[in-house]
């Protein structure tokens, strides 16, 4: 709320986005970033669509010949090897909550998501400056 926003007329242009009416009523309108609202009933998490069920608009090859894919339940574009991990790890967690049943399982599976989003994001890094993981040109 205390975001400085830019907006025509005002004296000295900037205000708080507390006291721009418009943009305030506009944010709750669209959700709250997907957390619970206090109202209403929990939201249900989204599942992302598996690669094969993805419209065609919803994937992009780059010059490069690498495949990207629009992740809906992120809105943004990730390597199609990046978008099967997180299908991969989204099942992982699914069956880990289906088995409630034991609490080391769950810090396991934590470990290795942070494992396999750290890698996720390494591969990322690679692609978008077109160096290897070392630091050194290709």
């Amino acid at each position: 709320g205390l975001t400085p926003v830019w907006r025509e007329g005002l004296a000295g242009g900037w205000a708080p986005l507390a006291e721009v009416s418009e943009l305030k009523e506009a944010l709750r309108g669209t959700g709250n970033g997907g957390e619970e609202d206090e109202d209403g009933p929990p939201t249900k998490r989204q599942r992302r669509i598996p690669l094969d069920d993805l419209p065609l608009m919803h994937t992009h090859t780059s010059d490069q010949g690498v495949l990207y894919v629009f992740d809906s339940v992120d809105e943004d574009w990730k390597a199609s090897d990046v978008y099967e991990a997180l299908l991969k790890e989204d099942a992982e967690v699914e069956g880990a909550l289906t088995n409630v049943g034991g609490g080391a399982g769950a810090s396991a599976a934590t470990s290795a998501q942070g494992a396999e989003e750290e890698a996720a994001l390494l591969e990322l890094a690679e692609a978008a400056n077109g160096i290897n993981p070392m630091g050194m040109a290709p």
